[in-house]
């Protein structure tokens, strides 16, 4: 897919992105004029060529990757059956059970396990260290594949760049930036699946919190805490781990936490919820929960945040929580800014949409013709805000695959509000609208 400067400007001339018209201004009587119309020849391109270039990540990257995991998967399953088969031979019940609920395990989550569990037999160890090693070869082959693709691609955005630049279509080189952010941080920022790690070996208690751990609030979390309710006197210890579950001492199941906004959402295993309240302090904190509650919770180990290295040495974690959120937060501005989405009245993307746009610095406008404010709150949500009326205020929860977004269930109050990505549009506010 090369494509020279000249050729670039021969196609987006013969499209008419270069004689696109001046965007819309206030009429002289001060009267807001309609925001104007993205240069739908220029939308229409960009469209054209990200299906192009879409296509091409599919075949190189995707399809590649897929096949060489489905491998890989392939193995791990044929042996679990073979240790199942060995174990239950020679009828060792504890062994069975292990490699079945393995078996299982692997079925439905198509991953092994972040750190393995001190019990884990020494097969099992094996085996999954395997599958990390496999897997960390085929993500870097991936990673390779995609740079590949990516840089191609944004050689062919800059060169329209720079000649909508050099003609002084500065809007419509404004969306095809838009763009090549967009992609780069989809494609160059892509969280691995895999994590090289071993089994979890016991780490200094009550270690201090660093500066990046205190900024970051997954860091903080993470780690094992002592908690004590002061109404009933119950005391133990929660473990909240890397892959986003945690466990508690004496209690049955396992959890799910998320940092969502201003609180980490905390899912139990039998379906109710808690939100605490941000910040965290590690030496000692009342975390405030949501049914009115108050506990006090004081951080004792920050093990289940590192992984082994060589010899037993603790190491960070190749991937964290941190790593992830912070290429997820540059992904969803990415995506967000200058891009048009259907709004729909509703929490299931049904009936007659309308249009909002979003556009740099937290502008938004709508069809129906109110300002808001849009930001992102968490790597996964978005808070809308504004209006005429000044008081709207929604919480978006973005699939960034489907390019969706529905009402956050942990932090929306207001009326159910749903959009989907429609289209690319100008990363600059209309003109003559206060936001």
């Amino acid at each position: 897919m090369k494509t020279s400067t000249r050729a670039i400007i021969v196609i987006l001339l013969s499209l008419g992105v270069l004689a696109h018209a001046q965007n819309a201004a206030p009429s002289l009587d001060g009267a807001l004029q309609p925001p104007p119309k993205p240069n739908e020849e220029m939308v229409k391109w960009i469209e054209t060529v990200d299906a192009q270039w879409q296509a091409t990540f599919a075949k190189e990257v995707t399809a590649p990757f897929d096949a060489e995991k489905a491998k890989v998967a392939q193995q791990y399953s044929a042996g679990i059956e073979a240790n199942l088969a060995r174990v239950t031979a020679v009828g060792n019940l504890d062994l069975t059970v292990q490699w079945r609920d393995e078996r299982d395990r692997f079925a439905s989550a198509k991953d092994v396990p972040v750190v393995d569990d001190a019990s884990a037999p020494a097969e099992l160890k094996q085996l999954r260290a395997t599958w990390r090693t496999q897997m960390e070869r085929i993500e870097k082959d991936r990673a390779e594949r995609m740079k590949s693709v990516q840089s191609r691609y944004d050689q062919v955005l800059a060169q329209a760049q720079t000649a909508l630049t050099q003609r002084q279509r500065i809007e419509d080189a404004l969306m095809v930036k838009s763009k090549r952010d967009e992609v780069a941080a989809r494609w160059l920022t892509a969280p691995t699946a895999s994590v090289s790690t071993v089994s979890v070996v016991s780490a200094p208690a009550s270690a201090p919190a660093t500066s990046d751990a205190a900024k970051d609030p997954m860091a903080m979390l993470i780690g094992t805490w002592r908690l004590t309710n002061p109404e009933n006197g119950w005391s133990g210890t929660r473990t909240f781990k890397i892959d986003g579950t945690f466990t508690t001492e004496k209690a049955n199941g396992i959890g799910k936490w998320e940092v969502v906004g201003d609180r980490v959402s905390v899912a139990y295993a039998d379906g109710t919820k808690d939100q605490i309240l941000l910040p965290l302090d590690p030496n000692g904190t009342n975390w405030m929960i949501s049914r009115g509650r108050t506990i006090n919770a004081v951080k004792e180990s920050s093990a289940a945040a590192t992984s082994p290295g060589p010899r037993g040495v603790v190491s960070p974690a190749k991937a964290t929580p941190a790593a992830s959120s912070t290429a997820n937060v540059a992904a969803l501005k990415a995506l967000f800014t200058g891009s048009r989405w259907q709004w729909f009245d509703g929490a299931e993307l049904k009936g007659k949409p309308y249009w909002v746009e979003f556009y740099r610095n937290g502008a938004m406008y709508s069809q129906w013709g109110e300002a808001y404010h849009w930001e992102i709150v968490s790597p996964s949500t978005i808070k809308i805000t504004g209006g005429n009326s000044g008081k709207a205020e929604w919480f978006l929860l973005v699939d960034m695959t489907k390019k969706e977004a529905r009402p956050d269930p942990n932090l929306n109050r207001t009326g159910a509000r749903s959009i989907r990505y429609e289209k690319s549009v100008s990363s600059s506010p209309p003109k003559g609208i206060k936001f």
